[in-house]
């Protein structure tokens, strides 16, 4: 009996989740055997955190158990951590477990970038796991907490400043359901029972360049102005970020806030593969062909925020979840294509549009070319992402909470 090809998918993201996806037929057919290795024994839903972390979805509402989402596919789900990669001996080490390979899918996606900013990655929050939206959630709730006793208005004052680093899709989302977020605890909650006024708290973005959400036409863009004046944003825009401190953020020219809480979305770096022989790299990202095989090694393919394909304008690819779902398509098409010595697809990519939340009842971006906003978009934008969901218990589950959401108060019971 032959052997059946085995094709291992290193990072359970959307690049890695959507490959195996569309290689189960094969694996049915009894041409392939998959494993994908993941850190996680979930899939998680990033594009959805900020919800979490301000507490208008569940802890578990952004995540999928993988064995679930590939029961019965014949797929095998490992979690662990890929400690070396050989190439030369087409295998890997999984915790110190040897495992061997015919091709090999790698998608370990992004990690926050902080430029080398001193004090950036010391003393601020990102927003990459679910565990770091859970501290954000409670840092926020502790913040108001410990402010409710102080006496002094301008300790007050610097306890409830959050401020937001990054004019992209997520820092946008971001201060929007922040915004919200802190206007309910402290009118709900706070407010008259306690020592916090109206003034006390405040909401900063700080961005770069001179524009917020610059991927987006102009008419757009001025609506997400508008959006985040009325919930009290405060803008910074064209003001680079010089240092961060303690409790203190420094941005040009000769700028400053002091704010318990900073968050920090301002850009992303590949997370490396653990390579034990040399690969091309370029500007910090895995080198792959039109094809998305690593250059010098066909039998490997990138894919996502660690590769780095050659687009028409020379800018590359956007590092969103549309563009790896797309290039798992030619992952797994090329993959079955080398398997048969038949020709690969090169990637092209057809953006279907962009979708930004500014809190609720409101949202902005395109659909095809076409520019729209306000709460057409927000039902847009939120039946898109329900759909990306694998299964109708977790699709019936977000849609309970969210339309609970528009007749309930968040829940601001601190569980750790």
């Amino acid at each position: 009996m032959m052997k059946k090809s085995h094709v291992v998918i290193v990072g359970g993201g959307f690049g890695g989740v959507y490959t195996a996806q569309m290689l189960v037929p094969f694996v049915k057919q009894g041409l392939i055997e998959v494993t994908l290795i993941n850190k996680t024994n979930y899939f998680l839903f990033t594009p959805l955190l900020h919800e979490v972390a301000t507490g208008g979805l569940g802890s578990y509402s952004t995540t999928e158990s993988l064995r679930e989402i590939f029961k019965g596919t014949g797929v095998r789900i490992i979690q662990g951590v890929v400690d070396a990669i050989h190439l030369a001996d087409k295998n890997l080490s999984v915790d110190g477990h040897m495992m061997s390979y015919d091709r090999l899918v790698v998608a370990t996606g992004a990690q926050t970038n902080y430029y080398n900013i001193p004090g950036a990655q010391e003393y601020t929050r990102v927003l990459k796991t679910l565990s770091d939206a859970l501290s954000i959630r409670e840092e926020i709730i502790d913040a108001f907490e410990d402010a409710a006793c102080m006496e002094d208005t301008l300790e007050r004052k610097k306890q409830l400043t959050f401020v937001v680093v990054g004019g992209g899709a997520t820092g946008v989302e971001m201060v929007s359901e922040l915004a919200e977020f802190t206007c309910e605890l402290y009118t709900r909650h706070f407010k008259g029972s306690t020592r916090i006024e109206e003034g006390d708290y405040s909401l900063h973005l700080l961005n770069t360049g001179p524009e917020l959400l610059s991927m987006l036409p102009l008419s757009l863009r001025i609506q997400t102005k508008k959006r985040l004046d009325v919930l009290g944003v405060v803008l910074h825009l064209g003001m680079p970020v010089t240092e961060v401190q303690k409790d203190k953020i420094l941005f040009s020219p000769n700028e400053m806030l002091s704010a318990r809480f900073i968050f920090w979305s301002a850009g992303v770096t590949p997370i490396l593969p653990p390579f034990k022989e040399e690969v091309l790299m370029a500007m910090g990202h895995v080198k792959v062909t039109k094809e998305l095989a690593l250059v010098e090694h066909a039998d490997v393919f990138g894919l996502g925020d660690v590769a780095l394909v050659e687009s028409p304008d020379g800018k590359g690819y956007p590092t969103v979840a549309q563009v790896a779902v797309q290039q798992a398509e030619v992952v797994a098409y090329n993959i079955i294509a080398s398997l048969k010595n038949r020709p690969l697809k090169a990637f092209t990519y057809a953006s279907k549009g962009t979708l930004v939340s500014l809190g609720q009842w409101y949202a902005v971006g395109t659909i095809f070319g076409m520019a729209f906003s306000g709460r057409l978009m927000w039902w847009i934008w939120r039946t898109v992402y329900l759909f990306k969901f694998n299964s109708w218990n977790k699709r019936w589950g977000i849609m309970f909470e969210w339309t609970r959401a528009l007749f309930f108060p968040r829940d601001i019971t601190k569980l750790r």
